[in-house]
């Protein structure tokens, strides 16, 4: 076995085992903030955008971003205006800091 072989299998072990710790990071952090749902999308969002990043380029990974935040967006305030395609819906309350200091 020549020596380029034998430090090719050890970087690609090197590899996986950078990878296994990365993906049970993330699946503890994402147990860790289960009751957080905001900081968890948030979370697999920059996971999904450094996945992208490495294995296409940086800019295609910022041009899915765009495109994805696009869509969102925009389902979301036809949503709000129309009803469609989620249905109305009405908040009785707005969230905030109260005059009085307390929060709702």
């Amino acid at each position: 076995m020549s020596s380029a072989s034998m430090e090719t299998g050890h970087t690609h072990q090197g590899r996986n085992f950078v990878l296994w710790v990365g993906l049970a990071c993330i699946l503890i952090a994402g147990i860790a903030l289960s009751w957080n749902l905001t900081a968890l999308a948030a979370l697999f969002i920059v996971c999904a955008f450094a996945h992208a990043a490495v294995y296409y380029r940086a800019s295609a990974a910022l041009t899915l971003f765009v495109i994805c935040l696009l869509i969102t967006f925009t389902i979301e305030n036809i949503g709000s205006l129309t009803g469609f395609p989620f249905g109305r819906y009405i908040s009785r309350s707005m969230p905030g800091c109260r005059m009085s200091g307390s929060f709702r």
